[in-house]
């Protein structure tokens, strides 16, 4: 986040410096600038986090489709008779499901710096 905002200020600090040697008035405009940028930033984190859950629910749809088809026996009814083991294997499907995007979304370690 703090690089984030680092960008924003080496960003407005430039066009801060292009309207100096026009001769504008930059005090006002460098705060505008930094939220205007800062705004839309956050509406597009989230329009993606939005495409993202919509994108997830409909993979996790996929998933359990295909799992259901895959194997012989109907999952889903001995759900709603309240097959515990059923319901355990499914958890673990899910669960899985979840871990392996979680290692694909996750974004790389960040490595620690020596003082």
């Amino acid at each position: 986040m703090f690089d984030c905002l680092l960008d924003y200020r080496n960003r407005s600090k430039v066009v801060s410096r292009r309207l100096k040697l026009r001769g504008a008035d930059t005090s006002k405009f460098f705060l505008e600038g930094t939220m205007e940028l800062l705004i839309i930033d956050y509406l597009k984190a989230f329009g993606w986090g939005l495409v993202g859950a919509v994108t997830m629910a409909l993979s996790l749809w996929i998933l359990l489709k295909v799992f259901t088809w895959l194997t012989p026996v109907d999952e889903w009814e001995e759900l709603r008779k309240g097959n515990l083991g059923i319901a355990i294997v499914m958890a673990a499907v899910i669960i899985g499901f979840a871990i392996v995007v979680a290692s694909m979304v996750a974004p790389p370690p960040i490595a620690a710096v020596a003082p």
